[in-house]
């Protein structure tokens, strides 16, 4: 299995952690992990970043989203590090990366991300999903990958690069 896609994307590539598959059903704790362990998992093979790829790392919740801002490096070999949400109570993820240079990870309102990026309603239904792959610059929906790039761009310069929790 390739780990990686051959080509650089175009935006930032998604981990989005969802309460049903998460530690203790708390989309918010893998996130923590993610971050205080520099590691990033999910199970679709759809998407796969590219080394160096900036990323977005989403936990979703009714009322916004926890969200940092990551850098992929590596693909995880190790099993026991793969297993580190597992051994916590959540999902073992098929697909994981080491990450790097991670924001601090913050809380948004699904208004706030709206006003970051500037991204209509239908469009906010889609910024945080997957399967919306955003490598062509000349799809209809390469505006996805605008508005993840601006939200990419926000955390950046907002935010610093720590291990600081919420």
């Amino acid at each position: 299995m390739k780990h990686f896609k051959e080509t650089k994307s175009i935006s930032p590539a998604l981990f989005v952690y969802a309460d049903r598959f998460s530690v203790r059903a708390d989309s918010q704790k893998d996130l923590m992990i993610s971050h205080k362990s520099a590691i990033v998992g999910k199970d679709s093979l759809s998407r796969k970043p590219y080394p160096g790829d900036q990323s977005l790392v989403v936990a979703k919740k009714a009322d916004g989203y926890y969200i940092f801002s990551a850098k992929v490096t590596d693909w995880v070999e190790d099993e026991d590090r793969k297993d580190i949400w597992y051994k916590q109570g959540g999902n073992r993820w098929k697909i994981n990366y080491d990450i790097t240079d991670a924001t601090d990870p913050i809380f948004l309102t699904k208004k706030e991300v709206q006003e970051i990026t500037g991204a209509s309603d239908k469009e906010m239904s889609r910024i945080f999903v997957d399967q919306w792959g955003t490598d062509d610059p000349n799809s209809k929906i390469a505006i996805i990958g605008e508005h993840r790039q601006k939200l990419f761009d926000y955390l950046k310069n907002n935010l610093t690069n720590s291990v600081n929790m919420l």
